[in-house]
């Protein structure tokens, strides 16, 4: 049960750091708006409502730098 726990946090923290890091290559850091999270709800639909900001963030960052590439 306590591996399962670990591995459950460990997939949070990486989902999470990976929303940081493409905020922060859209916004920058100052516009970055850190993903708060309850530490205690490690549940599976939380994990797969992070994972849809995820997608939804590497969707934006996709157009970003198309748009980027015109100019």
């Amino acid at each position: 049960m306590q591996e399962r726990k670990s591995e459950r946090r460990n997939q949070f923290i990486e989902v999470q750091e990976q929303i940081q890091s493409i905020s922060i290559e859209i916004y920058g850091p100052r516009e970055y708006i850190p993903a708060v999270e309850d530490e205690t709800d490690l549940s599976l639909r939380k994990l797969e409502e992070l994972h849809r900001q995820l997608h939804a963030l590497q969707i934006e960052k996709v157009n970003y730098l198309l748009v980027l590439q015109f100019f």
